[in-house]
């Protein structure tokens, strides 16, 4: 299997308890795996207070019929639910407890057959503190067999580096972990939590807004259309504000530039010359586009061969650009970091293949883009990545879905990477659509925009 980051075990974990498999469980089932594990008779054990050592005390649980010993670093506050849970599931078996608040308190050495490391896991950084630091020592100068769950306590789990314990075993639980990868252990994760879109992608995706945030941190979207329809571009922009857009800016023609105004005072609006989008207009967008963290081209558009010469030139330059509805056409590139968002038709039309899995994830490739299909089951691939989207229901086949999508897509894509926003984006849009579904029953884009959440 291959290894995946700190972040994205922690997104997994994110996305099993969405598919129905919880923390709680998770635990249980890491911990039991950990316990069949060990077979000697005489075993220490060393808990942290989070996940890690929960599964740790879980493990303990299991063996309550050796001779075990449980050393639980730092106190009885748990910032891990499931691991206070366990912990004082554990008191009550025949297991021997011992709580360390000061490295003085614990052992000068330990006379054991095994020992379970789960001091830290992979959601610590920085160097081990009291009295963690002295248990990672005592565990390296002793001659028992040494078990590490998930990644050895002290050891940065994506680059490999630090002083932290020498174990014997490294159980990586569900996947090997990137800098520091061991035996991979099945702890019962859905397959759907890493093939397919969940909240632990939308994580991925977002930026958090930090105390201090200043207006632009979080992105500043163009979307480039309008012309012959107006609600199109609105819908888009109203989208990329609901998914943390901090400014948005539409570039229409003048006859659609009213329209989309009256909207809402929070678009800014630029009045381009003309009925559509034309190559003499290409210049104002172009002046604009180097103060875009991402941008939209192809809500609204229209099929001229004006317009579509103009979104030719507009993806010539190095700003990230969502290409979507009209825009996608053979002819307008879609750049390298970008995303396009075609229909099975448009995917046809864009790259003369039938849209299958092998046919996306080989467009992609050649783009060295990220392509977002929208499907029953959508598919979104970079050519080296791909994940599947199982949100969204049949009403979503009403005009403006997909132009919200484009919007949460340039949003996100305005703060991270390309296959990212365009995985949580698909998730969003679809769930917000179920939520829509679930409330409305029949519902329009423009009511599906507050069920939006990132």
């Amino acid at each position: 299997m291959k290894a995946v980051s700190s972040r994205e075990m922690q997104a997994i974990d994110v996305n099993a308890a969405y598919r129905g498999v919880d923390a709680l469980q998770l635990m249980e089932n890491a911990g039991a795996a950990t316990a069949r594990e060990i077979e000697e008779k005489t075993v220490a054990v060393f808990a942290g207070r989070g996940g890690n050592g929960g599964d740790a005390l879980v493990a303990a649980r299991h063996l309550q019929d050796r001779d075990v010993t449980v050393y639980l670093l730092g106190g009885t506050e748990f910032p891990h639910p499931a691991a206070e849970k366990n912990w004082n599931v554990l008191v009550q078996c025949s297991v021997e407890t011992r709580i360390v608040d000061d490295s003085d308190e614990l052992p000068d050495d330990i006379d054991v057959e095994a020992a379970i490391d789960g001091m830290l896991g992979i959601g610590v950084e920085g160097e081990p503190r009291e009295p963690v630091r002295s248990a990672i020592d005592l565990l390296n100068g002793s001659d028992c067999r040494v078990v590490s769950i998930d990644v050895p306590s002290g050891i940065d789990p994506d680059t490999g580096e630090g002083d932290g314990v020498e174990c014997n075993e490294l159980l990586s639980l569900h996947a090997p972990k990137s800098g520091a990868p061991g035996r991979p252990v099945d702890i019962g994760v859905p397959s759907r939590a890493r093939t397919h879109a969940g909240p632990g992608d939308v994580s991925l995706a977002s930026k958090p807004r930090e105390p201090g945030t200043h207006k632009g941190q979080h992105g500043t979207i163009g979307v480039v259309g309008g012309g012959p329809y107006t609600g199109a571009p609105a819908l888009c922009a109203f989208a990329a504000l609901r998914a943390g857009a901090d400014v948005v800016e539409v570039f229409t023609p003048e006859t659609a530039a009213p329209v989309v105004a009256s909207f809402s005072p929070d678009l800014i609006v630029h009045e381009l010359p003309g009925k559509t989008l034309s190559p003499g207009n290409v210049e104002a967008v172009l002046n604009r586009m180097d103060d875009l963290d991402a941008c939209v081209v192809g809500p609204g558009l229209g099929k001229s061969d004006e317009a579509i010469e103009a979104a030719a030139l507009l993806a010539g330059g190095e700003t990230p650009l969502v290409v979507d509805a009209d825009a996608i056409q053979p002819g307008v590139e879609v750049p390298d970091g970008s995303i396009a968002t075609p229909h099975g038709g448009e995917f046809r039309r864009l790259t003369g293949s039938e849209p299958t899995r092998e046919n996306v994830e080989s467009a992609a490739a050649e783009l060295g883009a990220t392509i977002l299909l929208k499907l029953p089951v959508d598919l979104i691939s970079d050519g080296e990545r791909t994940k599947l989207n199982d949100t969204g229901n049949p009403r979503m086949a009403v005009g403006g879905t997909g132009d919200t999508l484009s919007g949460v897509t340039a949003a996100l894509l305005a703060t991270g990477d390309a296959f990212r926003a365009g995985t949580a984006a698909a998730f969003v849009n679809g769930r917000a659509g179920d939520r829509a579904l679930e409330e409305l029953g029949d519902f329009t884009a423009s009511e599906m925009l507050r069920y939006l959440e990132v």
